[in-house]
């Protein structure tokens, strides 16, 4: 039986991109003892509760201070803040002494938790099959061969580039057609070559390995990208 009283605390309500990264610092926890209590902002919980069984999830409104009483409500007396990215008006408590430097910021993620970095490639999901399948037959996917891209972020931004890099490739664009970013991990799988921004879907194509051909699209500054392996190729806009 897990110890109720190891009950730790993760600071990170969204976005859903930072969520995946950090997915695993929680599962290290977990796999030490510790109840993972996890306030997360509502528009994004649904990607997340039924396919993480190690945490549980909250929801919370996108506000710093909340998640803190959260934590502290649910009796944890260990909190793990990690929202030092989040814009607006947040209290970040111990995260306000560290700088990005020559970090990337996951990196300084994982350093903050005191979790090695080698564990963000640890991503453990129960995918749900059937939702995965339906995707694939609603995208009409046969036999043929496929790329799959993503172009535009949360925040809007949106990327183009030069398509050619597909060849003839049927060309799949990632849109709001499910409930949860897991449910596209089929049709990842089964691309031949993946083109993305910095996003959650980058982040869970890297996290999860994916062997494919795959091209990264840097946002224009001030974003600040995460750590990616080193299958990724550099695409320009």
């Amino acid at each position: 039986m897990r110890n109720n009283l190891r009950k730790l605390g993760i600071i990170q309500p969204g976005r859903i991109g930072d969520i995946i990264i950090c997915l695993p610092i929680a599962k290290y926890y977990f796999d030490k003892g510790y109840e993972i209590i996890w306030p997360i902002d509502k528009k994004y919980i649904n990607h997340f509760v039924n396919h993480i069984n190690y945490v549980r999830f909250i929801e919370s409104p996108y506000h710093i201070q909340s998640c803190y009483n959260i934590c502290l409500q649910s009796g944890c007396n260990n909190i793990i803040d990690l929202s030092f990215r989040l814009p607006g008006p947040v209290n970040n408590f111990n995260n306000t002494n560290f700088e990005l430097g020559t970090l990337h910021f996951d990196e300084l993620k994982y350093e903050i938790a005191n979790v090695p970095l080698e564990e963000k490639y640890n991503l453990s999901i129960t995918r749900n099959k059937d939702k995965e399948n339906q995707l694939v037959e609603e995208l009409k996917i046969n036999n043929e061969k496929y790329s799959v891209i993503h172009t535009q972020g949360s925040d809007g931004y949106r990327a183009s580039f030069d398509r050619d890099i597909f060849k003839n490739n049927l060309v799949i664009e990632i849109s709001e057609m499910t409930e949860s970013v897991f449910d596209w991990i089929k049709v990842l799988e089964g691309s031949e070559s993946l083109c993305m921004i910095d996003s959650c879907f980058s982040n869970l194509c890297n996290q999860l390995k994916l062997k494919q051909k795959k091209y990264f699209v840097h946002r224009p500054p001030p974003n600040v990208p995460p750590a990616i392996t080193s299958d990724w190729v550099i695409h320009n806009e």
